[in-house]
Protein backbone atom coordinates (compact mmCIF):
# COMPACT_ATOMS: atom_id res chain seq x y z
CA UNK A 1 0.00 0.00 0.00
CA UNK A 2 2.87 2.39 0.79
CA UNK A 3 4.24 1.73 -2.69
CA UNK A 4 0.88 2.69 -4.22
CA UNK A 5 0.80 5.96 -2.25
CA UNK A 6 4.39 6.77 -3.24
CA UNK A 7 3.55 6.19 -6.91
CA UNK A 8 0.50 8.45 -6.67
CA UNK A 9 2.63 11.21 -5.11
CA UNK A 10 5.03 11.00 -8.04
CA UNK A 11 2.11 11.03 -10.48
CA UNK A 12 0.69 14.08 -8.72
CA UNK A 13 3.97 15.91 -9.19
CA UNK A 14 3.87 14.93 -12.87
CA UNK A 15 0.35 16.34 -13.25
CA UNK A 16 1.36 19.56 -11.51
CA UNK A 17 4.38 19.98 -13.79
CA UNK A 18 2.24 19.27 -16.83
CA UNK A 19 -0.32 21.85 -15.74
CA UNK A 20 2.40 24.45 -15.22
CA UNK A 21 3.31 24.41 -18.91
CA UNK A 22 -0.30 24.49 -20.09
CA UNK A 23 -1.65 27.83 -21.32
CA UNK A 24 -3.29 30.32 -18.93
CA UNK A 25 -3.72 28.06 -15.96
CA UNK A 26 -0.78 28.44 -13.67
CA UNK A 27 0.40 31.95 -12.97
CA UNK A 28 0.18 32.90 -9.28
CA UNK A 29 -2.53 35.43 -10.09
CA UNK A 30 -4.78 32.60 -11.34
CA UNK A 31 -4.40 30.40 -8.25
CA UNK A 32 -6.52 32.55 -5.94
CA UNK A 33 -9.56 31.72 -3.86
CA UNK A 34 -12.24 32.28 -6.49
CA UNK A 35 -15.19 30.07 -5.73
CA UNK A 36 -18.58 29.74 -4.10
CA UNK A 37 -19.39 29.50 -0.39
CA UNK A 38 -22.68 28.11 0.90
CA UNK A 39 -23.87 27.66 4.47
CA UNK A 40 -27.06 26.93 6.35
CA UNK A 41 -28.39 26.38 9.87
CA UNK A 42 -31.33 24.27 11.08
CA UNK A 43 -33.34 23.70 14.22
CA UNK A 44 -35.53 20.60 14.36
CA UNK A 45 -37.99 18.96 16.71
CA UNK A 46 -38.00 15.16 16.39
CA UNK A 47 -40.39 12.49 17.57
CA UNK A 48 -39.14 8.89 17.57
CA UNK A 49 -40.85 5.53 18.02
CA UNK A 50 -38.87 2.30 18.34
CA UNK A 51 -40.85 -0.84 19.08
CA UNK A 52 -43.45 1.15 21.01
CA UNK A 53 -40.92 3.14 23.05
CA UNK A 54 -41.08 6.84 22.21
CA UNK A 55 -38.88 9.86 22.67
CA UNK A 56 -38.69 13.54 21.78
CA UNK A 57 -35.55 15.46 20.85
CA UNK A 58 -34.35 18.86 19.75
CA UNK A 59 -31.58 19.16 17.16
CA UNK A 60 -29.39 22.08 16.09
CA UNK A 61 -27.28 21.55 12.98
CA UNK A 62 -25.49 23.34 10.18
CA UNK A 63 -23.87 22.80 6.79
CA UNK A 64 -20.95 24.51 5.06
CA UNK A 65 -19.65 24.17 1.52
CA UNK A 66 -16.90 25.71 -0.58
CA UNK A 67 -15.98 24.94 -4.19
CA UNK A 68 -13.56 26.67 -6.52
CA UNK A 69 -14.10 27.69 -10.11
CA UNK A 70 -10.67 26.51 -11.23
CA UNK A 71 -10.70 23.94 -14.02
CA UNK A 72 -7.09 22.88 -13.41
CA UNK A 73 -7.16 22.78 -9.60
CA UNK A 74 -10.78 22.13 -8.56
CA UNK A 75 -11.23 22.13 -4.79
CA UNK A 76 -14.28 21.21 -2.75
CA UNK A 77 -14.99 21.31 0.99
CA UNK A 78 -18.24 20.04 2.53
CA UNK A 79 -19.09 19.94 6.22
CA UNK A 80 -22.21 18.94 8.12
CA UNK A 81 -22.51 18.78 11.89
CA UNK A 82 -24.92 19.11 14.74
CA UNK A 83 -25.99 18.03 18.19
CA UNK A 84 -29.24 16.65 19.55
CA UNK A 85 -30.53 16.14 23.06
CA UNK A 86 -33.49 14.31 24.54
CA UNK A 87 -36.48 16.36 25.70
CA UNK A 88 -38.51 13.42 27.02
CA UNK A 89 -38.63 9.65 26.79
CA UNK A 90 -35.79 7.79 25.06
CA UNK A 91 -33.88 9.50 22.25
CA UNK A 92 -32.39 6.87 19.96
CA UNK A 93 -30.77 9.36 17.61
CA UNK A 94 -29.37 11.92 20.04
CA UNK A 95 -25.80 13.12 20.32
CA UNK A 96 -23.10 14.89 18.38
CA UNK A 97 -22.38 14.16 14.72
CA UNK A 98 -19.87 15.56 12.23
CA UNK A 99 -18.93 14.79 8.64
CA UNK A 100 -16.17 16.49 6.62
CA UNK A 101 -15.34 15.82 2.96
CA UNK A 102 -12.26 17.33 1.31
CA UNK A 103 -11.62 16.94 -2.41
CA UNK A 104 -8.71 18.25 -4.49
CA UNK A 105 -8.15 17.81 -8.20
CA UNK A 106 -5.14 18.49 -10.42
CA UNK A 107 -5.67 18.48 -14.19
CA UNK A 108 -3.08 18.59 -16.96
CA UNK A 109 -3.25 18.22 -20.73
CA UNK A 110 -3.47 14.43 -20.70
CA UNK A 111 -3.57 13.43 -17.06
CA UNK A 112 -5.38 14.24 -13.85
CA UNK A 113 -5.13 13.38 -10.16
CA UNK A 114 -8.10 13.35 -7.79
CA UNK A 115 -7.63 13.24 -4.00
CA UNK A 116 -10.44 12.93 -1.44
CA UNK A 117 -10.76 12.40 2.30
CA UNK A 118 -14.08 11.83 4.10
CA UNK A 119 -14.09 11.84 7.92
CA UNK A 120 -17.19 11.36 10.06
CA UNK A 121 -18.39 10.79 13.61
CA UNK A 122 -21.90 9.44 14.25
CA UNK A 123 -24.20 8.13 16.96
CA UNK A 124 -25.82 5.10 15.36
CA UNK A 125 -25.65 3.83 11.80
CA UNK A 126 -25.81 6.65 9.20
CA UNK A 127 -28.79 6.23 6.87
CA UNK A 128 -29.48 9.09 4.46
CA UNK A 129 -28.24 12.55 3.59
CA UNK A 130 -24.62 13.72 3.44
CA UNK A 131 -24.16 13.36 7.21
CA UNK A 132 -26.35 10.26 7.48
CA UNK A 133 -28.52 11.68 10.29
CA UNK A 134 -32.20 11.78 9.22
CA UNK A 135 -34.54 14.63 10.02
CA UNK A 136 -31.97 17.41 10.40
CA UNK A 137 -33.17 19.34 7.33
CA UNK A 138 -30.28 18.75 4.94
CA UNK A 139 -31.06 17.42 1.41
CA UNK A 140 -31.68 13.66 1.29
CA UNK A 141 -31.52 13.15 -2.49
CA UNK A 142 -29.14 13.87 -5.33
CA UNK A 143 -25.35 13.88 -5.40
CA UNK A 144 -23.75 12.95 -2.10
CA UNK A 145 -27.05 11.74 -0.65
CA UNK A 146 -25.50 8.72 1.08
CA UNK A 147 -22.81 8.71 3.79
CA UNK A 148 -19.46 7.01 3.23
CA UNK A 149 -19.88 4.33 5.89
CA UNK A 150 -19.94 0.57 5.28
CA UNK A 151 -21.54 -1.45 8.07
CA UNK A 152 -23.48 -4.69 7.86
CA UNK A 153 -26.02 -4.18 10.68
CA UNK A 154 -28.16 -1.17 11.59
CA UNK A 155 -27.48 -0.07 15.18
CA UNK A 156 -28.72 2.59 17.60
CA UNK A 157 -26.78 4.69 20.14
CA UNK A 158 -23.38 3.43 19.00
CA UNK A 159 -20.44 5.79 18.62
CA UNK A 160 -18.85 5.33 15.21
CA UNK A 161 -15.81 7.07 13.70
CA UNK A 162 -14.84 6.54 10.06
CA UNK A 163 -12.34 7.84 7.53
CA UNK A 164 -12.29 7.12 3.79
CA UNK A 165 -9.25 8.45 1.89
CA UNK A 166 -8.69 7.86 -1.83
CA UNK A 167 -6.44 8.94 -4.70
CA UNK A 168 -7.08 8.29 -8.41
CA UNK A 169 -4.74 9.05 -11.31
CA UNK A 170 -6.04 9.10 -14.90
CA UNK A 171 -3.97 9.33 -18.08
CA UNK A 172 -5.47 9.94 -21.51
CA UNK A 173 -3.63 7.50 -23.75
CA UNK A 174 -5.47 8.48 -26.94
CA UNK A 175 -8.53 10.50 -27.84
CA UNK A 176 -10.71 7.50 -26.97
CA UNK A 177 -8.71 5.49 -24.44
CA UNK A 178 -7.64 6.36 -20.89
CA UNK A 179 -5.78 4.48 -18.14
CA UNK A 180 -6.36 4.84 -14.41
CA UNK A 181 -4.73 3.75 -11.16
CA UNK A 182 -5.59 4.44 -7.57
CA UNK A 183 -5.40 3.46 -3.96
CA UNK A 184 -6.70 4.38 -0.57
CA UNK A 185 -7.70 3.35 2.90
CA UNK A 186 -10.84 3.01 4.97
CA UNK A 187 -10.88 2.94 8.77
CA UNK A 188 -13.92 2.19 10.94
CA UNK A 189 -13.58 2.65 14.71
CA UNK A 190 -16.08 2.05 17.51
CA UNK A 191 -14.90 4.18 20.48
CA UNK A 192 -17.37 2.51 22.87
CA UNK A 193 -16.68 -1.04 21.64
CA UNK A 194 -20.02 -1.38 19.86
CA UNK A 195 -18.51 -3.22 16.84
CA UNK A 196 -15.33 -4.62 15.31
CA UNK A 197 -12.75 -1.97 14.43
CA UNK A 198 -11.91 -2.48 10.76
CA UNK A 199 -9.01 -1.32 8.56
CA UNK A 200 -9.23 -1.66 4.79
CA UNK A 201 -6.65 -0.82 2.10
CA UNK A 202 -7.27 -0.98 -1.62
CA UNK A 203 -5.45 -0.65 -4.94
CA UNK A 204 -7.11 -0.39 -8.35
CA UNK A 205 -6.11 -0.23 -12.02
CA UNK A 206 -8.28 0.09 -15.10
CA UNK A 207 -8.73 1.06 -18.72
CA UNK A 208 -11.68 2.87 -20.36
CA UNK A 209 -12.33 3.01 -24.12
CA UNK A 210 -14.95 5.17 -25.81
CA UNK A 211 -16.73 3.30 -28.57
CA UNK A 212 -18.98 6.13 -29.69
CA UNK A 213 -20.02 9.52 -28.33
CA UNK A 214 -22.57 7.76 -26.11
CA UNK A 215 -21.00 4.37 -25.39
CA UNK A 216 -17.85 3.37 -23.55
CA UNK A 217 -16.48 0.12 -22.12
CA UNK A 218 -14.06 -0.43 -19.25
CA UNK A 219 -12.11 -3.12 -17.44
CA UNK A 220 -10.89 -2.80 -13.84
CA UNK A 221 -8.86 -4.82 -11.35
CA UNK A 222 -9.42 -4.17 -7.63
CA UNK A 223 -7.57 -5.54 -4.60
CA UNK A 224 -8.72 -5.09 -0.99
CA UNK A 225 -7.03 -6.09 2.25
CA UNK A 226 -9.05 -6.16 5.47
CA UNK A 227 -7.46 -6.30 8.91
CA UNK A 228 -8.89 -6.04 12.41
CA UNK A 229 -6.87 -4.28 15.17
CA UNK A 230 -6.25 -6.61 18.09
CA UNK A 231 -6.24 -9.75 15.94
CA UNK A 232 -3.91 -11.29 13.36
CA UNK A 233 -6.87 -12.12 11.13
CA UNK A 234 -6.52 -10.80 7.54
CA UNK A 235 -8.85 -11.18 4.57
CA UNK A 236 -7.85 -10.43 0.96
CA UNK A 237 -10.38 -9.77 -1.78
CA UNK A 238 -9.66 -9.45 -5.53
CA UNK A 239 -12.10 -8.50 -8.30
CA UNK A 240 -11.92 -8.21 -12.08
CA UNK A 241 -14.80 -6.22 -13.53
CA UNK A 242 -15.86 -5.50 -17.10
CA UNK A 243 -18.28 -2.63 -17.60
CA UNK A 244 -20.36 -0.65 -20.08
CA UNK A 245 -21.53 2.94 -19.79
CA UNK A 246 -24.31 4.34 -21.98
CA UNK A 247 -25.52 7.94 -22.24
CA UNK A 248 -29.05 7.55 -23.54
CA UNK A 249 -29.99 11.23 -23.54
CA UNK A 250 -28.54 14.42 -22.08
CA UNK A 251 -30.26 13.47 -18.83
CA UNK A 252 -30.07 9.67 -18.57
CA UNK A 253 -26.90 7.64 -18.03
CA UNK A 254 -26.49 3.98 -17.09
CA UNK A 255 -23.51 1.95 -15.85
CA UNK A 256 -23.24 -1.85 -15.66
CA UNK A 257 -20.26 -3.92 -14.44
CA UNK A 258 -19.79 -7.63 -13.75
CA UNK A 259 -16.88 -9.96 -13.02
CA UNK A 260 -15.40 -12.67 -10.77
CA UNK A 261 -14.18 -12.25 -7.19
CA UNK A 262 -11.75 -14.23 -5.05
CA UNK A 263 -11.45 -14.02 -1.27
CA UNK A 264 -9.04 -15.74 1.11
CA UNK A 265 -8.09 -15.25 4.75
CA UNK A 266 -5.18 -16.06 7.02
CA UNK A 267 -4.12 -15.84 10.64
CA UNK A 268 -6.41 -16.00 13.60
CA UNK A 269 -7.73 -13.69 16.21
CA UNK A 270 -10.00 -13.71 19.13
CA UNK A 271 -13.44 -12.33 19.71
CA UNK A 272 -14.73 -11.58 23.19
CA UNK A 273 -15.14 -15.24 24.04
CA UNK A 274 -13.34 -17.34 21.46
CA UNK A 275 -10.91 -17.65 18.53
CA UNK A 276 -11.67 -16.50 15.00
CA UNK A 277 -10.86 -19.27 12.52
CA UNK A 278 -9.79 -18.49 8.93
CA UNK A 279 -12.66 -18.16 6.47
CA UNK A 280 -12.71 -20.79 3.67
CA UNK A 281 -11.50 -19.42 0.33
CA UNK A 282 -14.45 -18.15 -1.71
CA UNK A 283 -14.98 -17.54 -5.42
CA UNK A 284 -18.01 -15.59 -6.54
CA UNK A 285 -19.42 -13.07 -8.98
CA UNK A 286 -19.66 -9.35 -8.39
CA UNK A 287 -22.13 -7.11 -10.22
CA UNK A 288 -23.10 -3.47 -10.04
CA UNK A 289 -25.53 -1.26 -11.93
CA UNK A 290 -26.58 2.37 -11.70
CA UNK A 291 -28.90 4.84 -13.40
CA UNK A 292 -29.00 8.63 -13.13
CA UNK A 293 -31.69 10.87 -14.60
CA UNK A 294 -31.57 14.67 -14.35
CA UNK A 295 -34.37 16.34 -16.28
CA UNK A 296 -36.98 19.07 -15.92
CA UNK A 297 -39.10 16.82 -13.71
CA UNK A 298 -36.33 16.37 -11.15
CA UNK A 299 -33.26 14.29 -10.40
CA UNK A 300 -33.35 10.54 -9.81
CA UNK A 301 -30.78 7.85 -9.15
CA UNK A 302 -30.81 4.07 -8.70
CA UNK A 303 -27.90 1.77 -7.82
CA UNK A 304 -27.38 -1.91 -7.07
CA UNK A 305 -24.38 -3.98 -5.94
CA UNK A 306 -23.88 -7.69 -5.33
CA UNK A 307 -20.66 -9.38 -4.27
CA UNK A 308 -18.46 -10.72 -1.51
CA UNK A 309 -17.37 -8.39 1.27
CA UNK A 310 -14.70 -9.05 3.86
CA UNK A 311 -15.56 -6.58 6.58
CA UNK A 312 -18.02 -4.05 7.86
CA UNK A 313 -17.98 -3.59 11.63
CA UNK A 314 -19.94 -6.74 12.54
CA UNK A 315 -18.94 -9.39 9.99
CA UNK A 316 -15.55 -10.94 9.24
CA UNK A 317 -16.80 -11.98 5.80
CA UNK A 318 -20.10 -12.17 3.94
CA UNK A 319 -22.08 -11.89 0.75
CA UNK A 320 -23.66 -8.50 0.14
CA UNK A 321 -26.70 -7.24 -1.78
CA UNK A 322 -27.46 -3.52 -1.59
CA UNK A 323 -29.85 -1.28 -3.52
CA UNK A 324 -30.46 2.46 -3.11
CA UNK A 325 -32.60 5.06 -4.84
CA UNK A 326 -33.47 8.73 -4.56
CA UNK A 327 -35.64 11.35 -6.25
CA UNK A 328 -36.00 15.10 -5.86
CA UNK A 329 -38.12 17.77 -7.54
CA UNK A 330 -38.58 21.49 -6.99
CA UNK A 331 -41.91 23.20 -7.65
CA UNK A 332 -42.13 26.92 -8.35
CA UNK A 333 -39.52 29.38 -9.56
CA UNK A 334 -40.33 32.59 -7.71
CA UNK A 335 -38.24 33.43 -4.65
CA UNK A 336 -40.11 32.56 -1.49
CA UNK A 337 -42.55 30.15 -3.12
CA UNK A 338 -40.41 27.10 -3.96
CA UNK A 339 -41.47 23.70 -2.65
CA UNK A 340 -38.91 20.91 -2.75
CA UNK A 341 -39.97 17.25 -2.42
CA UNK A 342 -37.38 14.53 -1.87
CA UNK A 343 -37.45 10.76 -1.43
CA UNK A 344 -34.71 8.31 -0.53
CA UNK A 345 -34.80 4.55 0.08
CA UNK A 346 -32.44 1.62 0.47
CA UNK A 347 -32.22 -2.14 1.02
CA UNK A 348 -29.39 -4.40 2.11
CA UNK A 349 -28.79 -8.08 2.76
CA UNK A 350 -25.65 -9.56 4.29
CA UNK A 351 -24.99 -13.26 4.70
CA UNK A 352 -22.03 -14.50 6.75
CA UNK A 353 -19.57 -16.86 5.05
CA UNK A 354 -17.75 -18.15 8.12
CA UNK A 355 -18.64 -21.28 10.08
CA UNK A 356 -18.52 -19.33 13.32
CA UNK A 357 -21.74 -20.43 15.00
CA UNK A 358 -19.85 -21.86 17.98
CA UNK A 359 -18.27 -18.52 18.91
CA UNK A 360 -20.40 -16.41 21.18
CA UNK A 361 -20.28 -12.73 20.27
CA UNK A 362 -19.32 -13.26 16.61
CA UNK A 363 -22.20 -12.59 14.24
CA UNK A 364 -23.01 -15.47 11.91
CA UNK A 365 -26.14 -15.56 9.77
CA UNK A 366 -28.24 -13.28 7.61
CA UNK A 367 -29.29 -9.69 8.19
CA UNK A 368 -31.82 -7.78 6.09
CA UNK A 369 -32.52 -4.08 6.38
CA UNK A 370 -34.67 -1.46 4.66
CA UNK A 371 -35.12 2.27 5.07
CA UNK A 372 -37.16 5.01 3.47
CA UNK A 373 -37.25 8.76 3.93
CA UNK A 374 -39.45 11.57 2.56
CA UNK A 375 -38.94 15.28 3.05
CA UNK A 376 -40.81 18.42 2.01
CA UNK A 377 -39.17 21.85 2.24
CA UNK A 378 -41.03 25.12 1.65
CA UNK A 379 -39.24 28.45 1.29
CA UNK A 380 -40.85 31.31 3.21
CA UNK A 381 -38.58 33.99 1.78
CA UNK A 382 -35.08 34.49 0.45
CA UNK A 383 -33.37 32.92 3.46
CA UNK A 384 -35.89 31.10 5.66
CA UNK A 385 -37.56 27.74 5.03
CA UNK A 386 -39.61 25.18 6.93
CA UNK A 387 -39.54 21.43 6.41
CA UNK A 388 -41.09 18.13 7.51
CA UNK A 389 -39.39 14.73 7.36
CA UNK A 390 -40.48 11.13 7.88
CA UNK A 391 -37.94 8.29 8.08
CA UNK A 392 -38.55 4.61 8.77
CA UNK A 393 -35.93 1.89 9.22
CA UNK A 394 -36.43 -1.82 9.76
CA UNK A 395 -34.14 -4.83 10.16
CA UNK A 396 -34.56 -8.58 10.54
CA UNK A 397 -32.28 -11.58 11.03
CA UNK A 398 -32.33 -15.12 9.66
CA UNK A 399 -33.44 -18.06 11.81
CA UNK A 400 -29.90 -19.51 12.02
CA UNK A 401 -28.36 -16.24 13.18
CA UNK A 402 -26.10 -16.12 16.23
CA UNK A 403 -24.08 -13.37 17.87
CA UNK A 404 -26.53 -10.52 17.13
CA UNK A 405 -25.06 -7.34 18.69
CA UNK A 406 -26.98 -6.02 21.68
CA UNK A 407 -27.19 -2.58 20.03
CA UNK A 408 -28.68 -3.93 16.77
CA UNK A 409 -31.95 -2.48 15.50
CA UNK A 410 -34.42 -5.37 15.84
CA UNK A 411 -37.80 -3.71 15.18
CA UNK A 412 -39.28 -0.80 13.23
CA UNK A 413 -37.73 2.59 14.04
CA UNK A 414 -39.78 5.62 12.94
CA UNK A 415 -38.91 9.28 13.16
CA UNK A 416 -40.96 12.40 12.37
CA UNK A 417 -39.34 15.82 12.42
CA UNK A 418 -40.37 19.40 11.69
CA UNK A 419 -37.97 22.29 11.60
CA UNK A 420 -36.89 25.67 10.35
CA UNK A 421 -33.84 26.47 8.26
CA UNK A 422 -31.77 29.53 7.46
CA UNK A 423 -30.02 29.35 4.06
CA UNK A 424 -28.52 32.61 2.73
CA UNK A 425 -27.73 33.03 -0.94
CA UNK A 426 -24.35 31.64 -2.04
CA UNK A 427 -21.34 33.92 -1.63
CA UNK A 428 -19.28 34.22 -4.83
CA UNK A 429 -15.61 34.94 -4.17
CA UNK A 430 -13.51 36.65 -6.81
CA UNK A 431 -9.74 36.91 -6.85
Amino acid sequence: MKAVIAILIVLGATVAAEAQVAPEGTSPSKLGISGTVTYSAYNAYMFEDYGGTTGQMDYISGNFGYSTTSERYPTSIQFAGGDGWTISGTGYNSGLYENLLLSQGMAGKKSSLQLSDNVGYFRGTPITGFSGVPGTGQPISGSGSSPSVNVSIFTLNTSMLNQDANATYTYKLTGRTSLSAGGGGYWLIFPDGGGYDTDMYDATAGVTHMLTARNSVNANYMFYEFTYPGTSFTADLSSVMAGWQRTWTRAITTNISVGPQWMSSSGSGSAATGPIPPIPSTTGVSASASLTDNNRYGSASLSYFRGVMAGGGYLYSGEEDTATGSFGHEFGHQIGSQLNLEFSAGYFRYSSLGSQTSISGVFNGDSNGTYGSAQATRNLGRYVSVYANYTATDESFGPQTSGIPSNALTSLWQMISIGIGYTPRPIHLRH
